[in-house]
């Protein structure tokens, strides 16, 4: 690769578009999290959205060929922060549960985030909703990081004596959503990443419950 003086100079100039394409898919994406969130997907509409981005109708079907698609685009765009986590969940198990703590204890500023993923999963069990699918796979990929990083941390000797790691996996799944869904309604009274402690502390052993607390202590996430 030319290191030369006219070499970076392409380069510069393809940013420019190239972040502005990337603010305007951003745009749209936000514009339309909010019309799912306050309309659920049906009522939602192509033209709502342009309109609450401040766009044309055409301007937003340049970017996405259909509300599927930009349902699709919704969906993953709020995941992307949570995957490298996710990915890589197993080799720090304590702290991966550490960090589901403090991820949710952080979402208390952002409720949108939250009735925006449990209105689109209640409506997703639908098979002929858009979202279906995806709804399926985040949830089978949910319990089967939860599963091994439960099954890791048995093998460590941290998990308390017992347990059975996919039946945990279960519950910790249905109580994040749970949770947010209790706090939705009482803001003031439930507390979703304390609770969520709770529940890890409680199929820890004492020894994997040390470990857990320092790092909660720590912030250490």
């Amino acid at each position: 690769m030319s290191s030369g003086a006219d070499g970076p100079a392409p380069a510069r100039r393809r940013r420019g578009p190239y972040a502005k394409t990337e603010a305007r898919r951003l745009a749209i994406i936000g514009a339309a999290a909010d019309a799912f969130r306050e309309n659920g997907y049906e009522s939602a509409s192509i033209r709502g959205i342009a309109e609450r981005a401040g766009i044309s109708h055409a301007a937003v079907t340049f970017h996405f060929k259909s509300k599927r698609e930009l349902l699709t685009a919704v969906l993953e765009h709020q995941q992307a922060a949570l995957r490298p986590a996710v990915d890589r969940a197993a080799e720090s198990p304590l702290g991966f549960l550490a960090f589901i703590v403090r991820l949710f204890e952080r979402r208390e500023a952002t409720p949108e985030r939250a009735e925006l993923f449990l209105m689109l999963a209640a409506e997703a069990w639908s098979p002929e909703h858009p979202a279906h699918e995806y709804m399926l796979r985040h949830y089978a990929r949910l319990r089967s990081v939860i599963i091994d990083v439960f099954q890791v941390l048995a093998n460590d000797g941290l998990l308390r004596a017992g347990v059975d790691v996919e039946q945990a996996a279960r519950f910790g799944v249905a109580l994040t959503d749970g949770l947010q869904l209790q706090w939705l309604y009482a803001p003031t009274e439930v507390h979703v990443g304390d609770d969520l402690a709770s529940f890890f502390l409680g199929i820890l052993n004492a020894k994997g419950r040390r470990a857990l607390r320092r790092l909660l202590d720590g912030r250490a996430v």
